[in-house]
């Protein structure tokens, strides 16, 4: 987007409108931002009223969400939660552009307001049993009207993520296990965070199955010289990536093209190609695709 300053939806088509399809409609999937804002500007079209009040009208108010909302950034929210990120070994405040995010995201709210909204999803006071039916059944690979269908645990599940890229400094997961009526919410003001790894412990405590709670691997003496084989460029379909050392110091630097901002990720090794994040519990694997290129998490090395 183009900074703190409002978008227009003229603006945002722009973008996006001349750009070839990557599939026949119908034939394929891929989840999409772009859709979202579409959908938003259609509810606009159709209603005769503004997004901000259809969804104040017809999902706030009969439910009594009264902590959520849109989030404007030129309104003073009390308790708003600001989003956080690490950079090497400080933590930023980020920056973000709510307003124009419009349909494809922007919504504040609570646990406690999202369990009524998840509680309404069991009965008809939003939408008709058939279109919750329709919304919870996959149609193209594992995915519904904006939930993953998939199963966890033997037990059916509808899931998302939220929150946007890292950079933004939000990462929530909310996971449904639809026919056991338990809901369970990860909402983090903290990037980076592992959601889906602790909604998917928190499942197993819940439906009594083994769980292990994470711990921080030891580090495993690596030859400094493999590393700097490693290091380099990694660029493939929009994700970049750069692994660096100085000196005893390893790290790699995310880049976030349309915020225009680079993230330093400390980090350490674990096993000959497996590293993992110094501040929380994830790890990155450097491996051989089956061309025998480098990859960083699936992420080619080009230089």
């Amino acid at each position: 987007m183009l900074g703190k300053r409002l978008c227009t939806h003229e603006e945002v088509f722009n973008t996006f409108k001349d750009m070839p399809l990557e599939f026949e409609p119908g034939e394929g999937w891929n989840y999409c931002y772009f859709g979202y804002y579409l959908l938003g500007v259609i509810i606009e079209r159709v209603t005769g009223k503004s997004y901000i009040e259809f969804i104040k009208e017809n999902i706030f108010e009969p439910l009594d969400m009264n902590d959520s909302g849109i989030d404007e950034y030129i309104e003073i929210l009390p308790n708003k939660a600001s989003g956080y990120y690490v950079n090497d070994n400080k933590l930023i405040c980020c920056e973000i552009d709510t307003m124009s995010t419009f349909s494809a995201g922007a919504i504040y709210s609570t646990v406690e307001d999202m369990l009524l909204w998840d509680q309404a999803l069991y009965t008809e006071k939003l939408v008709s049993k058939e279109t919750i039916d329709e919304i919870f059944t996959p149609c193209k690979e594992d995915y519904g009207y904006g939930w993953v269908i998939d199963k966890n645990l033997n037990r059916k599940r509808a899931r998302h993520s939220g929150g946007g890229s890292w950079g933004n400094g939000f990462n929530h997961q909310i996971q449904r296990y639809i026919d056991d009526e338990v809901t369970i919410l990860v909402l983090s003001n903290y990037g980076f965070s592992n959601s889906f790894n602790i909604n998917e412990t928190i499942a197993k405590i819940v439906f009594n199955e083994n769980y292990s709670m994470p711990l921080k691997p030891e580090a495993f003496k690596l030859d400094l010289n493999i590393y700097d084989s490693y290091t380099g460029l990694y660029e493939e379909m929009g994700a970049k990536v750069e692994v660096k050392r100085d000196g005893e110091k390893l790290y790699f630097v995310q880049e976030f093209a349309k915020q225009g901002a680079k993230w330093i990720m400390p980090i350490y090794p674990i096993s000959e190609n497996t590293f993992h994040h110094i501040w929380i519990d994830q790890k990155y694997t450097i491996e051989k695709d089956n061309n025998g290129d480098l990859t960083f998490d699936g992420v080619k090395k080009i230089c």
